[in-house]
């Protein structure tokens, strides 16, 4: 193996969880998040590295309990300092140095353990350098984020039909934004799969990248067979009168 080459491993143990209990696409979401939080610290602390570059590949799924174990390249460099930045949250109960990138996707990793009510531990080279439970809450840097009521539109990518699960949207094609949902909302969003909707809720903002990064649904407006684009531009038929008299969207709206 090279020198530059570490095993790196998320580990889940406790009330009998192993890979037989879950779902093909609970660790597929596992190990994307797992993934993603490392590499989000990384391009954060390194601008300059190409999106293509693979940091972590995955190696191996063990059956003792559940460990998601992984081969981290360039190791010393970046994988390892961004690994232990997390653990030092986690150990300190601070996640104020984590970019709101990784912490969406460490709160996917908790929620797994609150989910299965098991412990987790982040491994590197067979020693544990952090670990966590169901009772484990990773806060967003409330410096670095906004809150507030609004309405989100975009496609319904994925839904489950179980009590308090995950649902899946795409915002103005640009990116997926993941929450949790009761199981009347998920009823009414399993219908409108792959559909366009608005969900009216109360959502949470990254300050620097005004991506809505947490949302917690109320209702869903099922928008028939309109797109988002046909519903703005009835409701911008409707606003030009105002513009015309008071010049903008924001001077209306306020």
């Amino acid at each position: 193996m090279d020198n530059s080459t570490k095993i790196v491993e998320l580990k889940f143990d406790g009330n009998g969880i192993n890979p037989t209990k879950v779902k093909a696409s609970e660790i597929a979401e596992l190990i994307i998040s797992y993934e993603n939080a490392i590499t989000n610290i990384i391009k954060t602390n390194n601008p300059e590295i190409s999106d293509d570059f693979v940091f972590l590949s995955i190696d191996q799924i063990q059956n003792q309990s559940l460990t998601l174990r992984h081969l981290a390249n360039q190791a010393k460099s970046h994988v390892l300092p961004a690994l232990f930045t997390i653990a030092s949250a986690f150990e300190q109960n601070n996640f104020n140095q984590i970019p709101n990138s990784s912490i969406q996707d460490l709160r996917v990793i908790t929620a797994f353990t609150k989910k299965y009510q098991c412990d987790g531990w982040f491994i590197v080279d067979g020693k544990t350098i952090a670990s966590f439970n169901q009772d484990t809450d990773v806060a967003y840097n409330q410096s670095t984020t906004f809150r507030g009521d609004t309405v989100i539109y975009g496609e319904i990518k994925g839904v489950n039909e179980k009590i308090n699960t995950r649902s899946t949207i795409r915002i103005n094609n640009e990116y997926n934004l993941s929450f949790d949902v009761s199981k009347d909302i998920a009823i009414q969003l399993g219908s409108q799969l792959f559909k366009e909707v608005g969900l009216r809720g109360n959502a949470r903002w990254d300050k620097k990248t005004y991506r809505v990064i947490d949302f917690r649904v109320d209702s869903v407006i099922v928008l028939g067979d309109k797109t988002i684009s046909d519903t703005f531009s009835e409701l911008g038929v409707f606003l030009n009168p105002f513009i015309d008299k008071h010049g903008d969207y924001p001077n209306y709206l306020a």
